[in-house]
């Protein structure tokens, strides 16, 4: 499933780890079927244990390679995994996940404006918020003032912005990504374009 705005097809030339700056570059090569695309949601994010539990298990009834562990940036973010040695690679898709009362406060209190320069700087190239739930429920901002905030990020900071109904909507939106980053490592594979990555990530 495509989403408006968000490139259909990634490239094929995959990125360095942004989260290991200085450690040194190993190139990745063999066969596709030696390397794994994992999804790692932050055990850290401000949410609930049951919440983090039932996003894990939809996702990985969905047919999502998941797991759970602390995370430097973002609350998902994907990784190249070889099988055999259990090296990684950070790919270039990250994903900030609030609910809509929780943008807004972020916007108040300052927030949102560090969290949109630590995602550009990061070396991810498609930042991405995901934003649960009504932007005209929360009680913080009107809603017309939260809006202008989220336009601001899609036109400003280039950091795509996807407003999912609910955790359901979510599921959905997360499994899009990884098969989106999975064809995307297919297509490295079979292009043979040139990969580097920047040694093991420390999360």
């Amino acid at each position: 499933e495509a989403f408006p705005g968000f490139p259909e097809s990634l490239p094929s030339s995959l990125p360095g780890s942004p989260t290991t700056p200085g450690t040194s570059a190993v190139a990745v090569g063999g066969r596709e079927g030696e390397w794994e695309v994992v999804l790692v949601l932050d055990s850290r994010e401000v949410r609930s244990q049951q919440d983090r539990g039932f996003l894990a298990n939809q996702l990985l009834a969905a047919g999502v390679r998941c797991e759970v562990r602390a995370l430097g940036l973002g609350d998902v973010q994907w990784t190249l995994r070889h099988r055999r040695s259990g090296r990684e690679a950070m790919l270039d898709v990250l994903v900030e996940r609030k609910s809509a009362r929780d943008l807004a406060q972020s916007i108040l209190d300052g927030r949102f404006r560090e969290q949109q320069f630590r995602l550009r700087r990061c070396g991810a190239r498609h930042p991405v918020y995901l934003v649960e739930g009504s932007l005209a429920a929360q009680d913080v901002l009107p809603a017309d003032s939260l809006l202008t905030g989220v336009m601001r990020t899609v036109l400003n900071q280039d950091i795509y912005v996807y407003q999912s109904t609910s955790i359901d909507d979510s599921i959905v939106f997360l499994r899009s990504l990884h098969e989106i980053e999975k064809a995307a490592v297919h297509r490295f594979f079979e292009e043979g374009d040139e990969c580097v990555w920047n040694g093991d990530i420390e999360w």
